[in-house]
């Protein structure tokens, strides 16, 4: 998992897309770094969708959305309580 990765779970998250209904499309995650690019965002949702981390929610017209799964969470805290054991910001 790069920074992308987690920084794709960390919004979802972070703005409690967690549920079918209220999951996130890629111009709302964009909103929040616009130096990321469209392609790649989709390209790491779609992995993550693979993984398991992420699952798809209802498509607002015809963007796909996507909200953050248990496994999605559970990688999240796995990776912050890493960074706390090793004083890493």
């Amino acid at each position: 998992m790069d920074r992308l990765d987690l920084w794709l779970l960390t919004v979802l998250h972070i703005n409690e897309a967690d549920k079918f209904r209220v999951a996130m499309s890629i111009s709302e995650i964009l909103e929040m770094d616009n130096d990321t690019t469209r392609i790649s965002v989709y390209k790491h949702l779609k992995l993550l969708l693979k993984n398991g981390c992420v699952a798809e929610g209802p498509k607002d017209n015809k963007a796909h959305c996507f909200y953050i799964t248990e496994k999605g969470k559970k990688c999240l805290l796995e990776d912050k309580s890493i960074k706390e054991d090793t004083d890493i910001c």
